[in-house]
């Protein structure tokens, strides 16, 4: 991966997904996306950059320990940990606290397993280290990582490591030794022969001490038995759960009479605090394991200083810029990695010979080597000092290096600088840094654009952002997905004329479709309406609506715009009652229920990160874990991501397979058998292996079938007789035939770009159009018409039920006819590849010229069809069309156009129906753009007939004409789809619902060195993998939130590197949470702020009460001598209650804590130390004896249990 190419490519993609998407394409509003977009401080920050300088090595090598050699050379601060906590050195407790990658587990793992494997070897039994986890997921996790060095490193050999955790571990039978991949997970057996060392979590410790049956766990124990207690993750024991797991290690020492000293505490986490100052680090830890901690205790990562690094070299290596050669720092330019390291470093380095193979690690090495000798290298690590820096503060440091550059190329030369960093090598063929970049990302949630008269002070922005003295009137906007058109949205209620600026006000009504929902657009963008509407005047200053121009008659005010309000309204019978709403038609183009409000949610901001990540030839490791904070949030992106990207990568292979076989113009039916023929050509994208097409170009309304959810993704495989892959293929080819028709103007489509068009030639409706004409002008009087026009008319009405999807299909036969989708998409096998089409789902739709529900129609009673306006606009130019001649004027052109071969008709009871022939249409790659005035609304056309176009109407709004001609189509989409890699995102969710099984299951998928297909490659997960589990190498990640705290979002970033050191981060901040902002505001506080310790209090009432009563069960527990006195469910307790057996639980343990009352209290108030205060003394000795209005635990105990009763 290069990073500072890949954060470009993910910049870039989000900026061309904006304007894309969004651009408004009227005429006022047009520009207001691209403004915005460029203003990069509203809603992106970043990239940041971190280099880190390897770590110090340790002076031992692998031979620190006597009896085993270490995996891997030890870092400093390994040897610094080993040393304090190996028993055969300081043995004494301590805090490592180095980042992600630094080899903390070893830290405490290989002075545990030491001590364990000699004092076994000697004979001693039992329990002998303890190791405890905050989650099931990483106690498992590291249990297969202890199990594989057992097996490995003879020393190990003999040792049992058993893991104790919630949920069942394995299948029945299994777990009862140990194995090169796992420890010993059977309780029975762990209870017979208890392990040397006990992997759990805090809240299973608890019930190993209360339950009888785990007694014999501990059977083997002496007091001096249990040397080492390891708290992993120790950072998340904040708060309540600290202080439980406080008291809950004293009750450990204290049932095991542990002599004061004896244990050998450690605690790790990647983020426990400041190294400058350790106090209140050390004070937590103090407080979790109730054991001093020295102020050496504490280590830190040790990584070496920039002079170390650098070894004194000189600096042999300038960087000569020059302007001429400025383009080659432009690294849109290359289309691999290695295109674009070979390219730099023949910039960066002049004289030096330029290697066969730039991945080849000698040469990697040596890169480095000279790196330290370059200039700009040298600035940049003494710049970075370690830190966390914006590329625009290094684009000023490098600005006196580069007298003669832009600023743009400035910037061109870090991105190629830390393209020759990320590439280059250091001894044992290690990264020569990390090199770890962030970007920020803001979600465009409640946006609101200003009124104003003038179109480029329109501004957007977040109602967050607006001050709290409005400099003027900022509303919703409102944008229709066919055409573009844009206005804005209020409230008005009727008998008043002031626009309502209350936003929950306005989207309550916008949502609800109420009649008081106000929608204007400046009257230049609406010349004219398709929707019934005034023509009024708005005041920006106070949103008063008026009639006439001149000042505000509300407020005084001068600046007025001219609007058009939309006042229609639609009446909806439900039941008995009848219901007005506000009709949501476009009032440019005419349709209907395509009204979007402008903005970009964070799931979909997030999935164009995740294409860009993808797609880029700059980043090859397409694998990816976004996090969330919630089981819901994590479930919902999952699925979202996978549909999201799933036409992205259909688009990239159909545009490649146009590269592949498009010479010139081809007929459509040609283009078509020619991709079926590319699945068997080698050397095309399409030509792979059943398994991977399937996982490649599988539809996401395709995976409930049994052979990919059963066979592929559980079994690895498709059965022979598999008929999956040719349904796949159906799909994708119906993916083609979409993409040119029915979705050729949803969102980033082919034709959209300018990658390809599809039209009937303009020479064959020439040709109709001579002998049609005449016709015209004898039959309807249309004297004036001229053949040009005429061919006009007849280009635009084929174009536009072609962009309908009236396009005849073998599949579509039936469907023409009747226009029952139901059908279309269940009968005939169908359901098993078409993708789902409904009312509100995209589907063809056919022109009727009967009754057919939801195909297009000539004419309406109420208002103009698309129809009826087009031929107004066309031949209306040159002739007065007869009233209510037009449908006959079109069933003439349709008889000529059927009988030339252009059109097919449909017969059916309800009406004819009228498709295009597909061997009528023909595909174009050498395209251009006609355009209206300012470029606003623009139409791929082929570049050899684009002069036609020129000056007829357009089709999205006729009051408009094409009067620009745009040659150069080259666009960045165009490209990325030419270009870009084909790799399918598999999504999937990583959260505690899942089944231990199927999680460790998808755990190892995801992280295989050799992943199939059809693996997963992006984990929609929760904080559960914030922490040490082990998900594989990872270069990617993508947080779809700000974390809650400081120390979960180094976790997470610190997630990828694992690779080559090279690590891309990206942030996305909710727009309607106050802390997201924050953080996006001040990004320096969560990306390079210090860490404050966690910390627990224990004089907490609560926690106290429960764990004295823990502590009273405990002391029960150990003395018992029959194991079913304490019942293993709620019942038999009941029933006692119920029945008043005094003999039997609760009522045994209630007289034992009365027997016993002072000793126990006094042994809790011990295992305190000087936390028991005289507060915290009288108020636990309340509660133990039950005084004034507080009742005893005896009584609260029988009272919970006969309520229970009573309410069973």
């Amino acid at each position: 991966m290069l990073p500072s190419l890949l954060t470009k490519d993910i910049k870039t993609g989000l900026k061309q997904f904006l304007t894309a998407g969004f651009e408004p394409s009227d005429a006022f509003m047009q520009g207001l996306m691209s403004r915005f977009v460029e203003d990069e401080s509203a809603w992106l920050k970043g990239p940041y950059v971190q280099v880190g300088l390897p770590f110090v090595q340790g002076q031992k090598g692998k031979q620190f320990f006597s009896t085993f050699e270490t995996q891997f050379p030890g870092y400093s601060h390994q040897e610094q940990a080993w040393t304090r906590l190996s028993s055969e050195h300081l043995a004494s407790s301590t805090l490592v606290a180095t980042g992600t990658g630094s080899g903390k587990t070893e830290c405490f793992l290989y002075p545990v397993l030491d001590y364990c494997a000699r004092t076994r070897a000697a004979g001693e039994a039992g329990i002998k280290a303890l190791v405890i986890y905050p989650m099931n997921a990483l106690a498992s996790d590291q249990a297969r990582r202890i199990a594989q060095l057992v097996a490995t490193v003879p020393a190990f050999r003999q040792l049992r490591v058993g893991l104790y955790v919630g949920g069942r571990v394995g299948e029945p039978g299994s777990g009862m030794v140990m194995t090169p991949e796992s420890v010993i997970t059977d309780r029975d057996t762990l209870r017979k022969q208890p392990p040397d060392i006990l992997l759990t979590n805090y809240k299973m410790l608890d019930y190993l001490m209360l339950r009888p049956q785990d007694r014999q766990l501990w059977a083997a124990n002496q007091p001096e038995t249990l040397r080492y207690v390891v708290v992993d993750e120790l950072h998340t024991f904040d708060g309540a759960q600290g202080t439980d797991l406080a008291l809950l290690l004293r009750r450990l020492r204290a049932r095991l009479q542990t002599p004061e000293g004896h244990l050998i505490c450690a605690g790790t986490s990647a983020t426990l605090g400041d190294a400058s100052d350790t106090t209140g680090l050390r004070t937590y830890a103090s407080q979790v394991f109730g054991v001093p901690f020295d102020a050496d205790s504490v280590v830190t990562e040790n990584r070496q200083s920039v002079g170390a690094f650098l070894e004194d070299a000189t600096v042999d290596f300038m960087f000569p810029f020059r302007p001429e050669t400025a383009s080659q720092l432009n690294t849109t330019l290359y289309e691999s990695q290695e295109a674009a390291v070979e390219a730099l470093f023949r910039l960066f380095f002049p004289n030096e010979p330029v290697p066969a193979d730039v991945k080849d690690p000698a040469w990697r090495r040596e890169l480095g080597q000279n790196l330290k000798r370059h200039q700009l290298f040298v600035n940049l690590i003494k710049h970075l000092k370690g830190g966390v820096v914006d590329v625009s503060e290094l684009k000023a440091a490098f600005v006196r290096n580069l007298p003669r550059a832009t600023d743009e190329q400035v910037g061109w030369v870090v991105d190629a600088l830390l393209v020759l960093v990320a590439w280059a090598r250091r001894e044992g063929n290690q990264p020569l840094v990390t090199l770890r970049m962030q970007l920020w990302v803001r979600e465009l949630r409640r946006m609101v654009g200003k009124l104003s008269s003038q179109a480029e002070e329109v501004v957007l922005r977040s109602e967050r952002d607006l001050p709290a003295e409005r400099d003027g009137v900022y509303l919703p906007m409102v944008q229709c997905s066919q055409c573009r058109t844009t206005g804005w949205i209020s409230r008005l209620v009727q008998g008043t004329n002031k626009l309502s600026t209350k936003l929950d006000e306005i989207y309550n009504t916008w949502f609800s479709a109420r009649p008081e929902a106000a929608r204007f657009y400046a009257a230049k963008s609406v010349r004219h309406s398709h929707v019934e509407g005034i023509n009024q005047h708005v005041c920006v200053a106070c949103g008063n609506l008026q009639q006439g121009e001149g000042g505000c008659l509300a407020c005084g005010g001068q600046e007025l715009l001219e609007i058009f309000r939309v006042t229609a309204q639609r009446s909806q019978t439900s039941g008995m009652a009848q219901f007005t709403r506000h009709d949501n038609t476009c009032p440019a183009c005419g349709e209907r229920n395509e009204l979007l409000l402008l903005g970009a949610r964070t799931a979909t901001l997030g999935s164009q990160v995740v294409e860009a990540t993808w797609a880029s030839v700059f980043n090859d490791d397409k694998k990816l874990i976004a996090f969330s904070d919630s089981v819901q949030d994590a479930a919902h992106r999952a699925g979202f991501f996978g549909a999201r990207t799933y036409l992205n990568n259909v688009r990239m292979a159909l545009a490649q397979v146009m590269d592949e076989v498009v010479v010139g113009p081809m007929p459509w039916s040609d283009f078509l058998e020619k991709v079926k023929a590319q699945f068997r050509q080698p050397g095309s994208v399409l030509h792979m292996d059943d398994e991977r097409l399937v996982t490649e170009f599988i539809g996401p309304n395709m995976t409930w079938q049994r052979d990919w959810a059963h066979e592929l993704m559980q079994h690895h495989r498709l059965p022979a007789d598999s008929k999956l892959p040719g349904r796949v293929r159906k799909r994708l080819l119906w993916q083609a035939v979409s993409e040119m028709t029915y979705l050729s103007k949803r969102g980033r489509t082919l034709e959209r770009i300018g990658k390809a068009t599809l039209s009937v030639p303009w020479e064959h409706l020439m040709a109709v159009a001579e002998r049609l004409t005449p016709y015209l002008r004898e039959h309807f009087g249309a004297h004036g018409l001229e053949q040009a026009t005429v061919t006009q008319w007849l280009w635009g009405t084929l174009t536009h039920m072609r962009r309908r999807g009236g396009v005849m299909h073998p599949e579509l036969t039936q469907y023409a006819a009747d226009g029952n989708v139901f059908a279309l998409g269940r009968t005939g096998g169908r359901g098993e590849w078409m993708p789902s089409m409904g009312d509100y789902a995209p589907k063809p739709v056919f022109l009727t010229l009967g009754r057919q529900p939801g195909f297009d129609k000539l004419t309406h009673r109420s208002r103009p069809t698309w129809y009826e306006r087009w031929a107004d606009a066309v031949l209306g130019q040159q002739t007065l069309l007869p009233v209510g001649m037009t449908a006959e004027m079109y069933e003439a052109a349709f008889e000529a156009l059927q009988q030339d071969g252009v059109l097919i008709r449909t017969q059916h009871h309800l009406g004819d129906t009228l498709a295009l022939n597909p061997d009528a249409l023909v595909l174009n790659t050498n395209i251009c753009f006609v355009a209206t005035s300012g470029s606003q609304r623009r139409l791929a056309v082929p570049q050899a007939e684009a002069e036609h176009f020129l000056g007829m109407p357009c089709l999205d709004a006729v009051e408009s004409t094409y009067e620009v001609l745009l040659t150069d189509t080259t666009s960045w989409w165009a490209t990325r789809y030419s270009q870009g890699n084909l790799r399918r995102v598999i999504a999937a969710e990583h959260t505690g619902l899942l089944e231990r099984t199927d999680r460790e299951a998808l755990e190892q998928r995801f992280k295989s060195k050799t992943p199939k297909p059809w693996f997963e490659n992006l984990l929609s997960a929760t904080p559960t993998l914030e922490m040490g589990v082990d998900i594989g190498d990872l270069s990617s990640v993508l947080l779809c939130s700000v974390p809650p705290a400081q120390a979960s979002f180094l976790q997470r970033i610190g997630r990828a590197g694992r690779v080559d050191g090279n690590a891309v981060a990206t942030t996305l901040a909710d727009g309607n949470s106050p802390h997201d902002l924050y953080f996006f505001s001040e990004t320096h506080e969560m990306i390079a702020g210090e860490v404050s310790p966690p910390g627990i209090f224990l004089q907490a009432a609560e926690v106290l009460r429960r764990q004295l009563f823990a502590f009273c069960m405990d002391d029960w527990v150990a003395g018992l001598t029959n194991m079913s006195a304490l019942p293993q469910k709620t019942s038999p307790a009941l029933d006692a209650v119920e029945q008043a057996r005094t003999d039997r639980f609760p009522y045994i343990f209630c007289d034992h804590m009365l027997q016993h009352e002072q000793r126990l209290f006094d042994a809790f108030m011990t295992l305190l130390g000087k936390d028991a205060t005289e507060q915290v003394r009288e108020r636990l000795w309340n509660t133990m004896q039950g005084q004034g209005e507080e009742d005893s635990l005896r009584v609260r105990l029988t009272k919970v249990l006969s309520d229970l009763v009573t309410d069973g």
